[in-house]
């Protein structure tokens, strides 16, 4: 199934949103002005917890709000005050919205059908993309008799059964449980870089955007913290909301002592690390912040320590079957370490003194 188009771009130009709610103040500021690129046939996610804006954002593109400032280019056409059913967008709901009166056959036909379009091609249409999305041979079925993964694969046919420039999805998965969320994010996916259609993705789960998205748009209170490739965002993240609220992170305060160009030296617990991870806005004799993962901290028995490594003791040890997830006490700084595919014998034990190495290579530093 080919797409109506090429991919095209979605730029935002200095969009904001304030609603005015005179119980919080008289305004909200939902969204803040920001500017965003979502590159032609890119999967991009919005990232935040609840209250952040993502939501409200994404419905400002999909024509639902309208914005307060700013601009809404899709395509290279301002579409800011073009109303939503004409907009040539796809929204996949967190409900999945289906007609429950309707077999899936005329769920996914219905956008074809107010269209105009002949009866024959809605057949092979439906057909088609019914296939795609692995219900073919359930035409004939209602909502109420299907999983609900499978009420979610219909909600996605009935979008780009219609061959949209955009989609847009909010929060399609939340619905389902731990082992369908994984199975349909996959098959988002691999739907959406087959079909090559610029997308905007809303989720809180980390998870799922790292796993989702070409690139990711962290949000906080109305605004942009960073943005970014899953990649980037996880390993460099620029500042301490990112690094805590996209997977787990040590943090540290330190002292910075001195900076080079990117090479920054900081003094914390005593120790001075050397950290080539700087963007630009840490001064000399200020105070910073050390970001490491815990699977960038080696711990191994004392009995086992190299030049540079520090004591400590394990506190706490959590195995997780492909993991081990271990709390250290070093200096009176808890740290968190993980280890992957622990052998029974190679674990350590709760009180066991041990040695801890902090990857310089993999820490960064940020001011706030």
């Amino acid at each position: 199934m080919a797409g109506n188009n090429k991919a095209v771009e979605i730029r935002l130009e200095n969009i904001s949103k304030t609603f005015r709610d005179p119980s919080r103040g008289g305004e909200v500021h939902a969204v803040r002005p920001l500017n965003l690129e979502i590159k032609p046939g890119q999967l991009t996610t919005l990232l935040g917890p609840s209250g952040c804006g993502k939501t409200t954002l994404l419905r400002m593109v999909a024509g639902f709000e309208e914005p307060t400032t700013g601009r809404i280019i899709i395509g290279g056409q301002d579409q800011t005050n073009v109303l939503a059913n004409k907009r040539d967008i796809g929204f996949v709901f967190q409900n999945y919205a289906l007609f429950p009166h309707m077999n899936i056959y005329d769920n996914v036909s219905y956008g074809l059908k107010l269209k105009g379009v002949p009866s024959a091609q809605i057949k092979e249409a439906v057909k088609e993309v019914l296939e795609m999305v692995g219900l073919a041979g359930m035409e004939r079925r209602y909502p109420n008799q299907i999983s609900g993964g499978e009420q979610q694969r219909v909600a996605l046919a009935r979008v780009i059964v219609t061959k949209p420039k955009v989609l847009l999805f909010d929060e399609p998965l939340s619905n389902l449980d731990a082992k369908r969320r994984i199975q349909m994010r996959v098959e988002i996916k691999q739907l959406q870089q087959m079909l090559s259609i610029t997308s905007l993705y809303v989720t809180h789960d980390q998870e799922e955007a790292l796993a989702i998205s070409d690139q990711i748009v962290v949000m906080n209170k109305g605004t942009i913290e960073q943005v970014g490739s899953p990649q980037e965002i996880y390993s460099k993240p620029r500042s301490t909301y990112v690094a805590k609220f996209v997977g787990h992170t040590n943090v540290f305060t330190a002292d910075v002592k001195s900076v080079n160009g990117n090479v920054v030296e900081a003094e914390s617990g005593g120790k001075v690390y050397r950290v080539t991870t700087n963007y630009g806005d840490v001064k000399k004799g200020e105070k910073a912040f050390l970001l490491i993962r815990p699977e960038a901290v080696e711990v191994k028995p004392l009995s086992e320590s190299a030049n540079g490594a520090m004591k400590g003791r394990v506190k706490f040890v959590t195995y997780l079957g492909e993991k081990v997830e271990y709390v250290l006490d070093v200096n009176g700084q808890e740290i968190t370490a993980v280890a992957a595919d622990p052998q029974s014998g190679e674990m350590l034990n709760s009180g066991q003194e041990v040695a801890v190495h902090l990857s310089e290579e993999r820490m960064s530093i940020v001011k706030e």
